[in-house]
């Protein structure tokens, strides 16, 4: 089981891939933009972040730049 925090701003794949990592007993955290992800990552420092590229508010790369950056957060997949 891992700590998942899922980052998709449309809500149909948001909500399949959601069920699809729960329904493989990991524990799913969700952000609807790259800012929010941000956020809950700091808070939730989940084990993995899956990113969507195109977001309102901060794209996926400049989130996975934020992340390796960030204190506590650079070793997450």
């Amino acid at each position: 089981m891992a700590r998942i925090l899922l980052v998709e701003d449309e809500d149909i794949q948001r909500k399949a891939v959601e069920a699809m990592l729960k329904a493989a007993d990991h524990v799913v955290f969700l952000a609807t933009n790259g800012a929010q992800a941000l956020v809950l990552a700091q808070d939730k420092k989940p084990d993995v972040i899956l990113t969507d590229m195109g977001m309102p508010k901060m794209d996926g790369k400049t989130l996975c730049q934020k992340v390796r950056s960030a204190p506590g957060l650079a070793g997450t997949y």
